[in-house]
């Protein structure tokens, strides 16, 4: 029978291996899929969560139970135990060697019988094998089936495994492991709160077969032992009867959970109910009751981390916060007596380990527990028929190389200011939600826009799935030795002569109230108010076209700069295509029939448009749905920009300022040809990857076009 090797996901143990090496399986063994036992829709959700963190497989429906698996917990008294010593699994096709995590369940029985579950590390089936226990030995026998498919009429049984290693002492593959027919049982010896696997090493190890062909499964341990860990939840010295608090919180699908939460203070302790259930009243209900102690020192609180919540789906499960770099440690929140709420500042999990984050559940920082319900934080709102004007944001755009090193690139863009007596609104900061506004106040010269500003949550339908981002107006100070942030509100100075803002401070488009989690990073920003030229705006270039036929793609170049070199506000600048089918020149028109999100033709597309998957801003990139693309000699784009004109009347009568055409050669001779037959250029521009013209090259990337007396052109790519 062809077999299909994948990882038993874990579900009851560990949650994460530290693999050490890793070897293809080969294709002929791809063969037994879908091997977990059927759970709950919270269980397989978050089965299907870990599967995805490391590209494993998750079995969708079980198979009938076979009266040799023992599925059902038995009676008796239950204990865990952490698991240490080393493994071989297998996930994605690919074998693992790594160190066993997580924890075993050890149910002791009164007759003297032993069950463990899970027996070996990284098979997460939820079955028992049993053994008897005879002074501090325990004996397992050989053969216990923990898995079967009656469908296909074979399953997964319990054995040692003799394995072959190579010269490097590594495990090519399954193909080197086989059954021990000679060794009928496995030992543990207990000792104390330990207990140890005998007879195991790296070339024997206890795993799984196959029952239809003794061949090996992939997984197995060695060196295995297990060390008791007592839990002993945290209960609250007196009843909290009334002490009930509303909790909001979101985990990791996004999902808003909403609960009666519990907190009881006496003194500098403080203890909360219920931080950390789940969905509340749902079928996805976890520890709605678990308690955990924490102490507060004026308005900060700590919660020390690794308490004991509990048991939920046979898991001992853990309260870890979150310390960057998947980093477990303290949980910490900040208290407003004014609102009797507390604000988580750090993510927090369920973790199947009390010192590591391998989380069962998680919940994301900015979470709130507070008496009535919470406050969450709002937008800002300008008053009714405040006066804006158009001010060029200036910044270098701050990102990190992979070695941590800063990397500085020159951005602009628009944006509109307003003053209402003291108080100052600026809008567009945030490229997600260009309407977003900001408040400052103004004291002197000095404008402070406070941090932590909402801009709003920009939600996207991403083939179906649903994602939403946050975004908050967020001040920074860097040290420059350390690249080290500090969150503070953002000072700029105002010079009412110039109309200019500018500061010292970094703004950062950040996705969290009070951790650093930036969307974008601007430093020497800069806001001028904006001074209207109307010129005409430079040639735009296709930089690549790609046809499919009835369709085609393309990337373009539209410059945001005029050709006096001037910056043109790129809410009145729009572009348009041309077709040349054997020379005759037409308008390309994108119509509802190839573009379901237009409700209407369109010619002419404003640069920051958006049209479903199909246009991006600034024609990055555009799709050409409509089947007479095929026909295409050429196809040509054109800028077309309506400064100091009212947009409205100047596209009605055609008076907006119009570039060149920049043509792109599709079929006949293309632009390298034209290079290579010695065509004359006529003319050499330069861009940045911000779309700034020049007539010499930029230091960095440059796209260069070059236009020819024929008016060809061609577009290549040149660091200087």
């Amino acid at each position: 029978m062809r077999k299909i090797y994948t990882l038993f996901t874990l579900v009851s143990l560990s949650l994460t291996a530290t693999a050490g090496v890793q070897h293809a399986v080969p294709a002929n063994q791809v063969g037994k899929v879908n091997r977990l036992e059927q759970m709950t829709s919270a269980s397989r959700m978050r089965a299907d969560m870990l599967a995805s963190q490391h590209g494993l497989t998750v079995k969708r429906q079980a198979p009938a139970h076979a009266a040799e698996v023992i599925d059902e917990r038995p009676e008796g008294e239950v204990k865990y135990y952490r698991r240490t010593g080393n493994s071989l699994y297998v996930g994605n096709r690919t074998l693992f060697e790594g160190q066993q995590e997580g924890l075993i369940e050890v149910v002791y029985g009164q007759n003297g019988e032993v069950y463990l579950k899970n027996v070996v590390c990284f098979m997460g089936l939820d079955t028992y094998v049993k053994g008897t226990i005879s002074g501090n030995t325990i004996t397992v026998p050989m053969g216990q089936k923990v898995y079967y498919w009656e469908r296909f009429e074979y399953g997964a049984e319990l054995s040692f495994v003799n394995v072959e290693r190579n010269d490097d002492g590594i495990v090519e593959s399954t193909y080197a492991g086989a059954r021990d027919e000679a060794t009928t049982e496995a030992t543990y010896t207990i000792d104390g709160n330990t207990i140890t696997l005998n007879g195991t090493d790296a070339n024997h190890l206890l795993g799984f077969v196959w029952d239809d062909d003794d061949s090996w499964s992939g997984c197995g341990e060695f060196n295995t032992t297990l060390t008791y860990e007592p839990n002993d939840a945290v209960t609250p010295p007196a009843s909290s009867d009334d002490y009930h608090y509303w909790g909001k919180y979101s985990n990791e699908s996004r999902t808003t959970l909403n609960t009666m939460a519990g907190v009881y203070k006496l003194g500098n302790d403080v203890y909360f109910r219920g931080i950390a259930c789940g969905n509340a009243g749902t079928d996805d209900e976890i520890l709605p009751d678990a308690w955990v102690h924490g102490t507060i020192d004026g308005n900060e609180v700590t919660i020390p981390g690794g308490q004991y919540l509990g048991t939920a789906n046979g898991m001992p499960l853990y309260l870890v916060g979150n310390h960057g770099s998947s980093t477990a440690g303290d949980v910490h929140l900040t208290y407003d007596a004014e609102s009797d709420s507390y604000t988580f500042v750090n993510a927090y999990y369920l973790s199947a380990n009390c010192d590591q984050i391998r989380y069962f559940l998680s919940f994301e920082d900015e979470n709130v527990i507070s008496a009535g319900e919470p406050n969450f934080p709002v937008v800002v709102t300008p008053p009714v028929g405040l006066e804006t004007e158009t001010y060029l944001f200036t910044a270098q755009s701050l990102a990190f190389d992979w070695e941590g090193y800063p990397d500085y690139t020159p951005y602009n863009k628009f944006i509109q200011v307003g003053f209402d007596g003291s108080d100052v609104y600026a809008q567009g900061l945030c490229n997600d939600l260009p309407e977003a506004w900001i408040k400052g106040t103004l004291q002197g010269n000095q404008v402070t826009f406070a941090n932590g500003q909402f801009f709003g949550t920009k939600v996207q339908d991403l083939w179906g799935s649903i994602i939403e981002t946050d975004h908050y107006f967020t001040g920074v100070s860097m040290d420059v030795d350390t690249y080290a942030f500090t969150i503070k509100d953002v000072v700029m100075t105002y010079d009412a002569e110039s109309q200019t803002f500018t500061t010292s401070d970094l703004f950062v488009d950040n996705s969290k109230r009070y951790a650093l989690i930036y969307n974008a990073i601007y430093a020497d920003m800069e806001w001028q108010k904006y001074i209207e030229y109307g010129g005409t705006p430079s040639t735009p270039s296709v930089l690549s076209y790609n046809d499919y036929g009835a369709m085609a793609s393309m990337q373009c170049q539209i410059p945001v700069v005029d050709t006096d070199g001037h910056m043109m506000n790129t809410s009145l600048l729009y572009y348009k295509f041309y077709s040349d089918i054997q020379g005759e020149i037409a308008e390309v028109e994108f119509t509802p029939d190839y573009y379901s999100s237009l409700t209407e033709p369109m010619v002419e597309i404003p640069f920051g448009m958006t049209v479903g998957y199909d246009i991006y801003p600034g024609g990055t990139f555009v799709y050409l749905n409509m089947p007479e693309c095929a026909d295409f000699n050429r196809i040509g784009v054109q800028s077309i920009y309506y400064g100091n004109a009212d947009t409205a009347s100047a596209r009605a009568q055609g008076m907006g300022h119009v570039s060149e055409i920049g043509w792109y050669n599709i079929k006949g001779q293309s632009a390298v040809d034209a290079i290579a037959t010695g065509k004359t250029v006529s003319a050499i521009r330069y861009y940045n990857i911000a779309g700034q013209q020049s007539e010499k090259p930029f230091d960095g990337m440059n796209i260069v076009v070059r236009t020819y007396t024929d008016g060809t052109t061609s577009v290549t790519k040149a660091v200087k």
